[in-house]
């Protein structure tokens, strides 16, 4: 063998024992040993951590910070996005960006979250104030992560944009009903009802109309209401059913 060939090889074997020397320390030395989840507010930190793990290359920093900052890989049902940062070889930070809870329903004892779409988040016997309570859906089946199962799939679409209407005009009901072609409110110890076109005009004259009644109890009708000139009738001491101000009973 020539003196050439024979520095050829000797390269050839010192790059691939420097690549495979390399492999062994990332693989060593970037062993992730502690996860720290942050962003979560309904899914349980051991619940993220779990998910991560579910891919053994995962257990790698490495790995997990190409893998889920890439965007690669299936989320997990209820996360939107996930950022991760190696804080040093052995230890990650991960951010995680729920999917927003719109409503919530009373079925059997528990309280059924729901997204935008009408998946399931969580079943929980835990209330949560922040949700508002969705009334007049006929469920029969609640299966996590699947989409809840109902006679009119519209419906959800017009539960997500009274929701994102209210919140812009910076309301929280804590009850939506649903009733036919009539969509009731509850915020404070007001039921309003905005039926389900317009939305947008329809609930933005509503917080000036509040701060008009005051402490007064009653339903508002706005579901006929189209522009400026319309009249807004206001009946006190009437609503579909009873408001209830505390948290739903079981």
């Amino acid at each position: 063998m020539s003196r050439q060939k024979n520095r050829k090889v000797l390269i050839f074997g010192f790059v691939t024992f420097l690549i495979v020397l390399i492999i062994i320390t990332a693989l060593l030395f970037f062993h992730i040993q502690r996860i720290e989840i942050k962003g979560n507010e309904y899914l349980a930190s051991e619940e993220v951590i779990s998910w991560i793990r579910e891919d053994k290359f995962a257990s790698n920093s490495l790995y997990a910070w190409n893998k889920f900052n890439s965007g690669r890989g299936e989320l997990h049902p209820n996360i939107e996005a996930v950022e991760v940062k190696i804080k040093n070889p052995w230890t990650i930070a991960v951010e995680v960006y729920e999917k927003k809870m719109v409503g919530f329903l009373q079925k059997d004892n528990q309280y059924v979250f729901f997204g935008r779409d009408g998946s399931v988040l969580k079943v929980d016997h835990e209330f949560r104030e922040d949700v508002p309570l969705i009334e007049g859906l006929v469920i029969e089946e609640v299966k996590s992560h699947e989409r809840l199962k109902v006679e009119n799939e519209g419906i959800f679409k017009v539960i997500l944009e009274v929701s994102q209407i209210a919140t812009k005009n910076g309301l929280t009901p804590t009850r939506i009903m649903i009733d036919g072609e009539n969509v009731y409110m509850y915020i404070g110890a007001v039921c309003v009802n905005v039926g389900t076109e317009n939305l947008e005009r329809r609930i933005m004259q509503i917080p000036p109309i509040m701060e008009k009644l005051g402490e007064e109890r009653g339903l508002l009708h706005l579901q006929n209401y189209r522009d400026s000139g319309d009249n807004i009738p206001f009946q006190r001491e009437v609503w579909p059913i009873e408001i209830e101000t505390e948290a739903p009973s079981m």
